[in-house]
């Protein structure tokens, strides 16, 4: 589903939805049942709210209706589930944020940051309660005891902090009453052959009696909770440990590691109840066994590391992150994977075929642009050089070249087979929103910023090459529509204040404004002359419209309008129920199509144009 490798997974609460977090600055909002898709954080309707590095950590609120996620661009921001808007941006680390976790029993979160700080938050006040400070490197992972009293943290220090409160100075104090007096209590290090290990990874066991500690050696304790002793320990993976989780009667547990093993145990607790522990005395309710049930090498490519692992919310599956960019669903019963999310990451904004149709390429609000084969259908590249989701695109009539627009205001051209970025037009101080391109390689580009560019990419390529040629301003809003004349002198521009301007290329002056429509412009079309058709023999070509006589527009307000070109006159409009999106003709100018926002298509035929009927 993501365009980089996936470094977290979480199950909510409720079990209905999992969240996927990615070095593509994106988190995936997943139907946990179905697979389906529900939001991408950060793009589509939410472009521009998200992170701007890696997603290194997620975590649901109790309630399952909101998310929380830290990056390496130093923020952390809380999102709703059910819109996929961002409700609120937490700053204050100073360099990448690689953890967070929830307080079972208070509305705090706390988050483990590079800057070797740790800070508790108040999420929905967005503000910064308390500041620990302790380790000598930056924090890895952390947990919270499941009665929110403790707190354990992991650096690359290679030791574990353990933070508390003081309860003889502090008397009756709860965590509801807020982490202010947090203070370090101890630490632990783990040595082998006088040589510490670094944790990896922490995890609290649900029955709030062991933490769960994943070292870079492969190796997992158990740790109990009150003493800090080590109850048991196991080599589970031939590398670095990446991810552990339990089910909910912490009965199983599933760890993950870079040896690309997915491992799931089964944990023998000694019972704890009043019989129990009169037998067991100081042994009751401790762990004493811990069986490897399964060990699924399910991942046969060296690159598909393993980086995280969640148990569903009915703990019969287990969710599995990995660097190929996938998530896969591992059903325990079959032992085999359910599903796998993955495809584009948001809806498809636009595509292209080169002019031969052995390519096609598609944008999207993941970012990405992906180049297909025309015939085959086969994905051949996926480019993600883009801060924002891509509007649109082109190949150039020349070579292996597509060229594409982006919220991030760039326009850049890439090689179709390497995926090498060629250029960047990078001028408008807002989104791309369209482009054309004429049959040499003149390039016009419009933008939120209400201008139009010319650029030149024509062969053949010197140093010169992407030179801007004009700018073309008169719009009082967001161009959203360009088109071009075949010889590249006239330039037609439509706009949301719902107006036209027809522009002399050569001067980047305007020589026709259009007025009619009452709501903006989606979509507009040239009718060039084909084989003298519209053509007036009494009338001369156009040094800048050539024999262009004719404009076909479409509008939101639902009316189609065919417009005289000399007179700047509307011949004559055709009205839909809904607002009309999108227009397309045949190459004759014959018939042309139009879809609305309904789902509606209509078609159209043009009759006796040259005598305004």
């Amino acid at each position: 589903g993501h365009s980089k490798e996936v470094q977290h997974v979480a199950f909510a609460p409720s079990g209905q939805v999992l969240a996927t977090a990615s070095r593509d600055g994106l988190i995936g909002v997943w139907d946990a049942t179905s697979g389906t898709l529900l939001h991408m954080l950060g793009s589509g309707a939410s472009t521009g709210m998200g992170h701007t590095g890696d997603v290194n950590g997620i975590l649901f609120t109790k309630d399952s209706k909101a998310l929380m996620s830290v990056s390496s661009d130093t923020s952390c921001r809380v999102w709703d589930i059910a819109d996929g808007y961002l409700k609120a941006l937490l700053s204050g680390h100073t360099l990448p944020v690689y953890c967070v976790d929830y307080s079972p029993s208070s509305d705090r979160v706390v988050t483990g940051s590079k800057d070797k700080t740790i800070i508790l938050w108040n999420m929905w006040k967005a503000t910064g309660v308390k500041t620990l400070r302790g380790h000598t490197s930056g924090c890895l992972s952390l947990t919270f005891s499941r009665d929110g009293r403790k707190l354990f943290t992991s650096g690359r220090d290679k030791v574990i902090r353990v933070w508390g409160v003081d309860e003889g100075a502090h008397k009756g104090w709860t965590p509801e009453q807020g982490y202010e007096p947090m203070i370090q209590m101890t630490t632990v290090t783990k040595k082998v052959h006088d040589k510490a290990l670094k944790p990896q990874v922490l995890v609290s066991c649900p029955n709030d009696r062991y933490v769960a500690v994943g070292y870079e050696t492969g190796d997992i304790d158990l740790m109990q909770l009150q003493t800090h002793d080590i109850d048991l320990s196991t080599k589970a993976h031939d590398g670095p440990v990446t991810g552990i989780d339990f089910t909910k009667n912490s009965e199983m547990m599933c760890s993950c590691g870079m040896d690309r093993a997915l491992c799931i145990f089964a944990v023998h607790f000694y019972s704890n109840s009043p019989r129990s522990q009169a037998m067991y005395k100081q042994n009751a309710g401790r762990v004493h066994q811990m069986d490897l049930i399964h060990r699924l090498t399910l991942w046969p490519v060296k690159e598909q590391w393993l980086l995280c692992c969640a148990w569903n919310g009915t703990d019969d599956e287990v969710a599995v992150g990995c660097e190929d960019t996938h998530t896969y669903y591992v059903e325990l019963k079959t032992l085999a994977f359910r599903k796998r999310l993955d495809g584009h990451n948001f809806r498809v904004t636009c595509l292209a075929y080169d002019v031969d149709g052995t390519w096609m390429a598609t944008g999207s609000y993941d970012r990405t642009v992906v180049i297909w084969h025309g015939e085959t259908g086969l994905m051949r590249n996926r480019i993600s050089a883009f801060g924002g989701a891509v509007l649109c695109l082109g190949f150039l009539p020349y070579g292996p070249f597509v060229c594409a627009g982006s919220v991030d205001k760039s326009t850049r051209v890439f090689h179709v087979l390497t995926g090498e970025l060629l250029f960047s037009l990078s001028a408008h101080s807002l989104a791309v929103r369209q482009l054309w391109i004429t049959t040499d390689g003149i390039v016009a580009t419009a933008s939120d910023d209400k201008e139009v560019r010319l650029w030149d990419l024509r062969m053949p390529w010197s140093t010169d090459m992407g030179t801007q040629l004009a700018t073309c301003r008169g719009h009082k809003a967001a161009v959203t529509n360009v088109t071009m004349t075949k010889a590249g002198t006239g330039l037609l521009s439509a706009s949301i204040d719902a107006t036209m301007i027809l522009w002399d290329v050569i001067n980047a002056s305007p020589v026709r404004v259009f007025l009619g429509h009452t709501a903006p412009i989606t979509q507009v079309l040239l009718l060039e002359a084909v084989d003298d058709t519209f053509v007036d023999p009494k009338k001369t070509k156009s040094r800048i419209f050539g024999y262009t006589r004719f404009i076909v527009s479409a509008s939101a307000d639902g009316t189609i309008r065919v417009w005289n070109i000399l007179t700047g006159i509307d011949e004559c409009f055709t009205r839909c129920e809904h607002p009309v999106s999108c227009l397309a003709k045949t190459p004759d100018n014959d018939v042309f199509a139009a879809g609305d926002d309904e789902g509606g298509l209509h078609i159209f035929k043009l009759w006796n144009l040259t005598q305004g009927d």
